[in-house]
């Protein structure tokens, strides 16, 4: 459920901050939209703005923040530019506008091999008595599964085949909701653990070339 007002411009923290004490509807779990999820309401058929204004009847033609960093440089987050629906970063000091989203929370990451994306392999999302919802990496390596539970833990599973040789090293980084899984234990099939860093990454240094790999990803599901 998208939040339709229009609360004007603030600073990408005055965002988070709005949104997490937002009230509208009586409902209080708002949150800012990840870049996934603010990126899915843009409308390619629209122009200035390019967004449905008949569910959107106040939308500016402007910037819109989402919850997530930029990986490359932390003092910068992602925002959509709705006069054409374009993506990019910009400082998180700046003022942009806000349009709040409650719901499902999207567990959403990107896996690579040796520095290549692992486009259209199988990734499966499992929570405890939750039926499994099974999504497809997009050409980037991404992935992303909408409206999963908060509060329940998951697992993000990957398949796929080993390409690289020589022997290649296993590389992803995984968010949800827009903040890294930082000290997230990783598990391959050769079972050898790693907790994510800071940024959310891990690596699995000597896999074995052209072999089968599962990658699991687990943790609580942040409200």
């Amino acid at each position: 459920m998208w939040q339709q007002g229009e609360p004007g411009n603030k600073t990408w923290g005055s965002a988070l901050s709005y949104c997490e004490g937002l009230s509208l509807g009586n409902k209080t779990d708002w949150r800012l939209p990840n870049i996934k999820e603010l990126e899915s309401i843009t409308d390619d058929t629209r122009f200035y703005p390019a967004i449905d204004t008949s569910f959107f009847p106040g939308a500016y033609a402007s910037t819109y923040w989402s919850s997530t960093t930029f990986v490359g440089d932390e003092r910068t987050a992602w925002s959509v530019f709705f006069i054409n629906g374009i993506v990019y970063h910009y400082y998180k000091g700046n003022n942009y506008y806000v349009r709040c989203v409650r719901g499902g929370e999207d567990i959403s990451g990107c896996i690579d091999l040796g520095g290549l994306p692992l486009a259209d392999r199988k990734v499966i999302l499992k929570q405890t008595d939750e039926v499994n919802q099974t999504t497809t990496m997009d050409s980037s390596g991404c992935y992303v599964f909408p409206n999963a539970t908060s509060g329940k833990a998951f697992t993000v599973q990957i398949n796929g085949t080993v390409l690289s040789s020589p022997v290649p090293v296993i590389h992803g980084c995984a968010e949800l909701q827009g903040s890294a899984m930082t000290g997230i234990k990783q598990d391959n099939e050769l079972n050898r653990s790693k907790k994510t860093d800071t940024e959310g990454c891990y690596s699995f240094s000597n896999a074995v070339p052209d072999k089968k790999f599962k990658v699991l990803i687990k943790g609580p599901v942040v409200p």
